[in-house]
């Protein structure tokens, strides 16, 4: 399934159900070429809330965008959720997403769900899951699989209500690193209007969970606090971007490189049993607890 214009290749809106593939199913394939303007899977717009893209396949499912990868929104910003969420939900043996975006963005009580024993994304340009509204992302949620590879950074975020976008950058995610082959490249960043105070219910993030297991890696990236600038039109403004700590670690028999000089790596919680962390020499950066 490919597409060289429009809006999305798939998009469920109006409360719409959207079922592709099912376990007969072999190989499921979406692309976005150059020329799409928004992204490859959307359950969004239109209402919002009761959309639904269900997609499953035996052997394999391929997202490729050259925009984003998925976008799941429902404009609902409630810490227990929404019954009615627009969701997304991939299930194969093997998932690849890779997006010249962010793989995956998921915003305002959206629920995204990617389910497999061989994972893939990449957010080319940098941000793998883009989050904000109490919205909720699982990867590997029971821990099955053999193997799950992330390139980019995990981003909480709002341009804010000018933009007509959410005030809260808080949201749900759960990414289970399981086996040897599987590795995180990237790290946490939240980003928000430059006039917010930082650490109030806008702008603190709680919800991000992480598990390192059975030789799992995870090489965090340097994230620096930038400024950058938004307009709507008619109105300019700054936003900040800057690190966030990982809220919950569990360390089972995983590994941590740090590979920068100087470089803090922050979480908040750790437990498990262990794992090993490998820093580049006396000059190199260390883990923060």
């Amino acid at each position: 399934m490919t597409a060289n214009g429009g809006t999305d290749v798939v998009l469920a809106r109006n409360a719409g159900k959207i079922y592709i593939g099912d376990d007969q199913t072999k190989t499921v394939t979406i692309t976005a070429k150059e020329g799409v303007i928004y992204d490859a899977v959307s359950a969004a717009a239109s209402g919002y809330t009761g959309n639904l893209v269900e997609i499953k396949a035996k052997d394999s499912i391929v997202i490729e965008s050259s925009t984003y990868g998925l976008w799941g929104q429902s404009n609902e910003q409630d810490p227990n959720g929404s019954e009615d969420a627009s969701t997304i939900s991939l299930k194969s043996d093997k998932v690849i997403i890779a997006a010249q975006k962010a793989a995956i963005v998921a915003y305002s009580n959206s629920r995204i769900n990617v389910e497999g024993n061989h994972i893939e994304i990449t957010g080319k340009s940098g941000t793998a899951i883009d989050a904000r509204g109490y919205s909720t992302v699982n990867v590997n949620a029971d821990g099955k699989a053999k193997s799950v590879v992330i390139n980019g950074d995990i981003v909480f975020e709002t341009p804010g209500p000018s933009m007509n976008s959410g005030d809260i950058i808080d949201a749900y995610i759960t990414v289970n690193l399981t086996g040897e082959k599987s590795s995180w490249t990237g790290n946490v960043s939240k980003g928000y209007p430059k006039d917010w105070q930082d650490d109030t219910q806008q702008t603190s993030v709680k919800g991000l969970n992480v598990t390192l297991a059975d030789g799992a890696q995870w090489t965090p990236t340097e994230i620096k606090e930038t400024t950058s600038e938004i307009s709507n039109g008619s109105n300019t403004w700054k936003v900040s971007s800057k690190p966030q700590s990982l809220n919950k670690l569990t360390f089972n028999n995983g590994v941590i490189n740090i590979n920068s000089a100087d470089q803090i790596v922050e979480v908040e919680k750790l437990s498990g049993e262990g794992g090993t962390i490998r820093e580049c020499g006396n000059f190199c950066g260390r883990l923060q607890v």
